[in-house]
């Protein structure tokens, strides 16, 4: 499982994170009066502690986080059909690290959810992705009646793979 994603935040009136190419160049723009400054670290979204180091980086330096965009895609690559036991012959839990990245989220500001066309349009060959995506758009709408009464927003795009229109 490869994600590896790097992220950038902006000290302005809106700062937010967000997926950028590694090895970009920090810019600098003028936000409602203010400076902006994004600045782009790698993590690996599978692991907590990137995700929390990340976060903690970012409050510390900008101050806050309005806007956080989770933008992660890791797929996944699993027999689903096949019993793995440990060394007394107990059957293991499945290894679903998936669903573990795609349900990550912050607990203040606005979020939105990178989810999938396979959220409402599933391919056979990705059952616990398009499960696991199907599940961050229901958790949008779950949230979003009860966010907006503390001026919190959450939303969620499912974009699909155009390469072949």
């Amino acid at each position: 499982m490869d994600s590896s994603q790097t992220y950038s935040y902006q000290r302005c009136s809106s700062p937010c994170l967000r997926t950028e190419p590694a090895g970009c160049q920090c810019d600098t723009l003028a936000t409602r009066g203010r400076t902006s400054v994004d600045k782009f670290l790698r993590y690996d979204a599978a692991r907590w502690t990137d995700l929390r180091n990340a976060f903690e980086q970012a409050v510390a330096e900008a101050g806050r986080i309005d806007l956080a965009t989770s933008n992660a895609g890791v797929s996944e690559q699993y027999d689903y059909f096949s019993n793995k036991s440990d060394e007394w012959g107990k059957l293991l839990e499945p290894a679903f690290g998936v669903t573990d990245v795609n349900f990550r989220a912050v607990n203040s500001g606005g979020i939105v959810i990178t989810s999938s066309a396979t959220a409402h349009a599933p391919e056979h060959d990705l059952p616990v992705y398009g499960a696991s995506k199907l599940a961050t758009v229901e958790l949008m709408r779950s949230l979003r009646s009860t966010f907006i009464m503390d001026d919190f927003t959450v939303n969620a795009v499912t974009p699909a793979d155009t390469s072949k229109i």
